[in-house]
Formats: structure tokens, C-alpha cells, sequence
């Protein structure tokens, strides 16, 4: 049954976002995103308009969450890039662990 079904991925994008949420990475948030895409396919706005707008509120949600993961890791590479290089300049056995 196609709703059953819906409702099924919808599960899994829940259970994928609250795992998502907890590690490091964007893997299971990206997987969340699959899991919403799938149950909007039997979740047509005509027919289960509160069901669709569920739905992709919680994609949005995802979404969200993904773009914030990725800012944070461009931010973080910006700003690790510079004291990389700064950590080569000092003699292999003055530099921290971080730097090798």
C-alpha cells in the first residue's frame, strides 16, 4: 500500500535525522534526505496535503541542518588552513601533534 509505504520512509527519515543530529558528518542527515524525497513521491499535495506539508517541513528542517554542517566546515577549514601552515614553519620536533 503507497501510504503505508510513505509512512515507512517517513520513519526512516525520522530515525536517519535524530542519528543525524547526534554524529559527526553530514552521512545520515544526506540518507534523511532520500527517506523524505522517497515518502513525498506517495505523499501528493492534491490527495494528503497535511501529510505533503509535513513532510516537507521536515525536509526543510534537514535541509537546514545540512547547510549549517556545511558552513561550519567550510568556517573550520578556513580557519584550520592558516595555523597549518604556520605549524610548518617551526622544527619538526617543536610542533604539536595537530600539525603532523
Amino acid at each position: 500500500v503507497p501510504v503505508d509505504w510513505a509512512m515507512t520512509q517517513m520513519n526512516l527519515g525520522n530515525a536517519l535525522l535524530r542519528l543525524g543530529e547526534r554524529e559527526s558528518g553530514t552521512k545520515r542527515l544526506e540518507e534523511a534526505v532520500a527517506a523524505y524525497r522517497a515518502a513525498l513521491e506517495e505523499r501528493p499535495r492534491e490527495q494528503l496535503p497535511l501529510d505533503w506539508a509535513i513532510t516537507h517541513g521536515t525536509l526543510a528542517m534537514v535541509w537546514r541542518l545540512l547547510a549549517c554542517a556545511r558552513v561550519e566546515r567550510r568556517v573550520l577549514r578556513r580557519q584550520w588552513r592558516p595555523g597549518m601552515l604556520d605549524c610548518r614553519r617551526w622544527p619538526r620536533s617543536a610542533r604539536p601533534s595537530a600539525c603532523d
